[in-house]
């Protein structure tokens, strides 16, 4: 299991659990690297909202993806530029507040090192898959199923050209009786460059991460950043909770070495614990998210003339790729 995981909370739900997100899966022959995962939780009324942002190393072809939800989910696609606003309004920052007193010369730091090292036919007597909906969503051909066991939802995948592995059958198991599964691959004339966060929508008032499909494709240490809009502040009831020794943080450098520092606090936790980066309210510290027009309008600019009133926006990842197309 990937033991590196980082989470930033803010705006925060009563006591909450991280349970276990769902995994890349790929077959033996094209491996792929889930480098590291943004996720965002925000209730709507009795609904929960959950943006999932996916780093994605490796070929298009080999891409595949296979998240366990809750019945009744719905999916879209999110933004890039969601996860960019809450990076730079959130993300750790260190810096040095450097104060002589009469007679002190100033330290002379040498050059530091880390702290520590780097579908069925419903219809069919025996165990069958249910396909509750299969449709395009943004670049994805998106499906969400349910499956009576884990072997035939793999023979499912495998027919319908989704990649899998088999090995992924012990950490799926207990998913099986009371959840979903929305399956993700690539739409024909999509490449990498082309994935999406995905967004989902289902009935409760509970974030939950399933973890345990992750670990079938990602880094050994990866990270998992978590933000959660609510009321109050949310805990994770199932995994400990670490606090970072900052005497090991390099402040010279502004903290380069935070990603280590941090394995280090969960690996001495034993691999399963949260980090609290932030706590709090986010009013002035996040700008609204609205693009202020259609992405279809920008599809129709055709001179350069057409495309400067949109010139203030084009940091959006979302904007850039859509230009270079």
């Amino acid at each position: 299991m990937a033991k590196l995981i980082s989470i930033l909370l803010f705006c925060l739900f009563p006591a909450a659990s991280a349970l276990a997100c769902g995994g890349f899966f790929c077959n033996s022959a094209t491996p792929v690297n889930q480098a590291a995962e943004r996720i965002l939780f925000a209730t709507d009324g009795d609904h929960m909202e959950m943006h999932v942002q996916i780093t994605y190393q490796g070929p298009a072809i080999g891409f595949g993806w296979l998240l366990p939800a809750p019945p009744g989910v719905e999916t879209d696609v999110s933004t890039e530029a969601l996860f960019t606003r809450l990076d730079q309004a959130f993300s750790p920052r260190f810096r040095v507040a450097t104060e002589y007193v009469d007679g002190c010369e100033p330290i002379e730091y040498s050059d530091a090192s880390a702290a520590f090292g780097g579908g069925g036919d419903a219809g069919q007597s025996g165990p069958s898959v249910n396909v509750l909906s299969r449709e395009a969503v943004g670049p994805y051909d998106r499906v969400i199923l349910q499956a009576d066991n884990v072997q035939v939802l793999f023979e499912w995948l495998e027919a319908n050209d989704f990649a899998f592995p088999r090995d992924a059958a012990e950490k799926l198991e207990p998913y099986i009786e009371n959840h979903v599964f929305v399956a993700l691959k690539l739409l024909p004339g999509n490449d990498s460059d082309d994935i999406k966060p995905l967004r989902l929508r289902f009935r409760g008032n509970q974030p939950a991460i399933p973890i345990r499909p992750t670990a079938v494709a990602a880094e050994p240490d990866m990270g998992i950043i978590v933000y959660v809009l609510g009321t109050g502040r949310a805990v994770a009831v199932n995994y400990r909770h670490v606090e970072i020794n900052e005497g090991a943080i390099t402040w010279e450098d502004r903290g380069q070495n935070y990603v280590d520092v941090v394995s280090h606090a969960v690996d001495e936790a034993g691999g399963k614990a949260f980090v609290t980066e932030f706590g709090g309210a986010h009013r002035g510290r996040v700008d609204e998210f609205e693009l202020g027009f259609e992405l279809d309008d920008l599809r129709a600019v055709r001179t350069l003339e057409d495309l400067m009133p949109y010139a203030r926006l084009l940091r959006s990842p979302d904007l850039i790729n859509l230009v270079r197309a």
